[in-house]
């Protein structure tokens, strides 16, 4: 192993890959900034989903989502091998600081040491940032360590600190929200040892950026605020209306949130990888890559990969950082409730599992913004696509496909964690 490196995975809910990436973006994030220029940065980094729980299987085991099985109300599959699982073999020490809808009951504690769940009030810009600052500091992780840590600021409820609530720092709350992180991911990154330490920065998938506006804001800081106001039949019915919005797309393809469906916007995410020796600094890859290669890359760059003992979806993205080595881009499949898809370089073809003929293909070259279905302009591109599509799904890679659901408490604790959220 290289230097038996501690290992930093940190997680932010909610990123987009243009705020950190965009050359015309208005959003201040120096740290951000800071870690690519030290670095390697994937530029075209696709998540598995619009949602979390998916997203984090797919990164936690290296597969697919209708592989490792992770939903609202089931378990990852416990065939599939986990990235903690491997590490922890390897000598390391695995700890977790997650939120969210990261409950334990869901099963992504296997393979952890110690699985901490913080409430959604328990912030990075709090007490509890402080707390995690000082434990880094002292050393209180035993080496060498591998932290996989959750950040939910930049998520609805966005939270801002006061002082970067301005345009100076973003032109929308998730832009200030995002520099509120950045400054405090100036601590966090003065507290490590960085010659011992490699660095990830990812996001599980992305976001509409102007969701919510100031009215709903205005409700949502009533109903998830600290106060308790808001309670009662009218907080429900408001609850209810958000749900619907959710899930709204006019016309022109607009969505007010994340969830429901796969335009970029809410699929494509930052890959940010910081280790000196192992990461060449100021690499930008611009080869599509997907959050199954997570996994083999962090167990390659450790010289771990032969401790990988079953086939998965992803393949180690190392030979990508070297200037004189180069792997062919492939496909990438996602999928989100009733859409499945699959990604090139150049197109996206969206199958609607519920009426087949709604689905959807665009061309991301003269169509970056997905506005205009091309899907009847090209159906030898459709014909490939879903080929690509079927032949992905119908690939169980030798691993035996088990759902395990939750029992009735588990399934009452994800219930009440999902409308404490917002999400039921």
């Amino acid at each position: 192993m290289r230097d038996r490196r501690n290992i930093l995975f940190i997680l932010i809910d909610c990123l987009r890959a243009d705020v950190c990436f965009d050359k015309n973006r208005t959003v201040k994030t120096p740290v951000i900034d800071s870690l690519i220029k030290k670095g390697t940065a994937f530029t075209q980094t696709v998540s598995v989903a619009s949602i979390t729980l998916p997203s984090v299987g797919s990164i936690l085991t290296g597969v697919y989502p209708f592989l490792h099985g992770l939903t609202n109300f089931t378990m990852i599959n416990p065939n599939c091998v986990t990235l903690p699982e491997l590490l922890q073999e390897a000598g390391y020490n695995t700890y977790a600081m997650v939120s969210g809808p990261l409950i334990e009951s869901r099963g992504v504690s296997r393979g952890f040491h110690r699985y901490l769940y913080r409430n959604r009030n328990e912030s990075l810009f709090g007490p509890w940032g402080k707390e995690l600052i000082t434990a880094l500091q002292t050393k209180q992780l035993r080496e060498p360590w591998f932290l996989f840590l959750h950040l939910w600021e930049l998520h609805v409820p966005r939270k801002v600190v006061r002082a970067f609530d301005s345009n100076t720092y973003g032109k929308n709350l998730y832009e200030r929200s995002l520099a509120s992180i950045d400054y405090h991911l100036g601590d966090l990154m003065g507290s490590l040892d960085q010659d011992k330490t490699i660095i990830f920065l990812h996001g599980d998938h992305g976001e509409n950026p102007n969701y919510p506006g100031p009215l709903l804001r205005l409700f949502l800081n009533i109903f998830y605020g600290d106060n308790k106001k808001g309670r009662g039949a009218f907080k429900n019915a408001f609850l209810k209306l958000i749900r619907r919005l959710r899930s709204y797309k006019s016309s022109s393809g607009f969505t007010l949130g994340h969830g429901r469906y796969l335009y970029d916007f809410l699929v494509r995410i930052p890959l940010i990888a910081v280790g000196r020796g192992i990461f060449p600094e100021g690499r930008m890859v611009n080869t599509q890559t997907s959050q199954v290669d997570i996994l083999p890359t962090i167990i390659d760059c450790l010289g771990l990969s032969g401790r990988i003992h079953q086939r998965i979806h992803g393949r180690s993205l190392m030979p990508l950082i070297n200037s004189d080595s180069s792997i062919d881009e492939r496909p990438v499949y996602l999928q989100t409730g009733r859409y499945q898809g699959i990604r090139t370089g150049r197109w996206k073809y969206i199958f609607n599992k519920s009426n087949p003929s709604a689905s959807e293909l665009y061309d991301l070259v003269s169509d970056p913004q997905e506005r205009k279905n091309v899907i009847t302009d090209h159906p030898e591109i459709v014909k490939e696509l879903e080929e690509i599509r079927c032949k992905i799904l119908s690939d169980d890679l030798g691993i035996h496909r088990q759902v395990l659901r939750l029992s009735e408490r588990e399934r009452a604790m994800v219930e009440e964690n999902l409308k404490e959220l917002g999400y039921l």
